[in-house]
């Protein structure tokens, strides 16, 4: 009995590295690029492929073991199968004499995938009126051990897909319905619906040189015997699929930059990174042009402003980047007006303006104190956050030019009125145009106040790196039960927006029900 042994190869820089998982077991024939075994290090996971064809023998190692380069981790002997294979399909080759009609339309089946029943469907990677090749994945397969594709077997149009996400499948089960038409200009002028792509297909198929009968029998169909026809040629872990199935990433799409194109984690995040990007430019490309305008009637143009597009700019990657979520929310500061009138006579004689603005400064000051994540940044490529000692919270300034945030700095050793008094001072500076870019720098949070304006919520957009920022529209009177009873109180409307990879749910509305308190209280809170 002709023996042989498969080896960990080379690994890169990792040495002793874990056994999470052995995808083959004794007695199974596997091909060259057979996925048999993962291995996880503490950056990546890879699968080690079969560099032999044969039937496993024995296997060497157990999951949790440790392995490196050179480890001997399973023995193969000459599979009998392969030449019955061989021989059978000589002999079939040879018994088929069958006139190929022009056109037909040929069932997809399920191959030969093992020992796996009842896999469950994915994903589907064509739709129906697709132009196909050999070998260009239809669906994508997962058992409880691995996750893997069925490629087409042969060329043609996709005339129906007979599978849904969620199904189960097993051998033989049919998955699509394939229009195969041995001359390619026919089939083209019976596909109106893709001559978009025809070009390419057209292309693809000089390349590929003469197909002068691309359509065949099902019987004719060379059988799939094993994983290694399932599978990607672009190897993946089921754990990097796992992660671009969550992103909603076609893996076929992905070029891979591991050992033999092995698809990584970083190429899924490129990829994500460059649609976005893409998505990005294509937007820029659909902004209605002057002659569009010209045809519908007059009108004006205007420049927007520095400040307007730099603030534009980066909104637009704020959104796109950061998950939002807004935490909305109503507070009685019936009191707190009450008290804020008479203290801004006694400081009117000093000319400072007491506005509500420089208590919800101090409420959110004393907030953040108490629920430290509010004064963070995500640093270290998202994988961790800086917890800031200081306190400095932005307040969003309406000029001529745009919207500008000055910054008050240490809010946390200043009272109410030392707030109030730098409140102004900014503000003013602001409209002057006399602002530095020292007091708009440093930033924990940010204050965005409608003041007397209209509205009663609005979603503000987070502004990078902070990770919160506070929407404050008008006081409204509303009726609130009170003592038995409803009567008129001045309820202020306020929207929490929050990066949800650093606050969740329960922490954003915890932090706006403790800010209510504070000023609902602010006598005793912060004073």
């Amino acid at each position: 009995m002709d023996t042989k042994k498969i080896f960990c190869p080379d690994i890169g820089d990792f040495e002793e590295v874990d056994v999470i998982e052995i995808l083959v077991k004794e007695g199974q024939t596997v091909d060259i690029e057979t996925p048999l075994v993962t291995l996880e290090s503490d950056k990546a996971t890879m699968d080690v492929p079969s560099d032999k064809e044969g039937t496993i023998l024995t296997i060497d190692i157990s999951i949790g073991d440790k392995v490196s380069k050179g480890t001997q981790l399973f023995s193969l002997k000459n599979s009998e199968a392969q030449v019955i294979q061989v021989a059978e399909k000589s002999q079939t080759d040879a018994a088929i004499n069958v006139e190929k009609t022009p056109s037909e339309v040929i069932p997809i089946k399920v191959p030969d995938i093992g020992d796996f029943e009842e896999v469950d469907v994915i994903e589907i990677l064509v739709k129906e009126g697709q132009t196909v090749d050999i070998e260009t994945p239809l669906v994508t397969l997962e058992s409880d051990k691995a996750t893997m594709d069925v490629p087409s077997p042969l060329a043609g149009r996709i005339d129906r897909i007979l599978v849904k996400i969620g199904n189960k499948v097993s051998k033989n089960d049919t998955l699509a319905l394939i229009f195969s038409d041995a001359n390619q200009d026919k089939q083209e002028q019976m596909s109106p619906e893709i001559t978009d792509s025809l070009a390419e297909v057209k292309q693809s198929l000089d390349n590929a040189g003469d197909a002068n009968d691309a359509s065949q029998d099902i019987e004719t169909i060379p059988p799939i015997t094993s994983l290694k026809n399932i599978v990607r040629t672009s190897f993946a872990s089921p754990s990097i699929r796992k992660f671009a199935r969550e992103l909603g990433v076609n893996i076929t799409n992905v070029n891979g930059s591991g050992p033999k194109n092995r698809i990584l984690k970083d190429d899924i995040q490129a990829f994500v990174k460059t649609q976005l990007q893409a998505n990005h430019a294509e937007i820029k490309t659909k902004l209605i042009n002057k002659e569009q305008l010209q045809k519908h009637g007059e009108w004006a143009e205007e420049s927007l402003t520095r400040i307007q597009k730099r603030t534009g700019e980066n909104l637009h990657a704020s959104w796109t980047n950061i998950p939002h979520v807004f935490q909305m929310d109503e507070i009685d500061v019936t009191e707190l007006e009450k008290f804020r009138k008479e203290k801004a006579i006694d400081l009117k004689s000093e000319n400072i303006k007491l506005t509500l603005l420089a208590f919800i400064i101090k409420a959110t000051t004393t907030a953040m104190q108490e629920f430290p994540r509010f004064n963070s940044s995500l640093i270290d490529e998202g994988n961790k956050i800086a917890l800031k000692k200081y306190y400095n919270v932005g307040f969003a300034t309406n000029t001529e030019n745009g919207l500008v945030v000055p910054v008050v700095k240490d809010t946390d050793q200043k009272g109410v009125v030392q707030i109030a008094r730098e409140v102004n001072e900014l503000a003013d500076l602001a409209k002057n145009k006399q602002l530095k870019i020292q007091q708009m720098e440093g930033g924990c949070f940010t204050v965005s106040n409608l003041g007397a304006i209209a509205g009663s919520f609005f979603t503000p957009i987070i502004n990078p790196p902070e990770v919160a920022i506070l929407g404050v529209s008008p006081i409204k009177i509303k009726p609130l039960w009170k003592n038995g009873g409803f009567i008129p109180r001045q309820v202020l409307p306020i929207t929490l927006s929050y990066d949800h990879r650093v606050i969740d749910g329960v922490a954003g509305a915890t932090f706006t029900r403790y800010f209510g308190e504070i000023l609902s209280d602010i006598r005793t809170a912060i004073l």
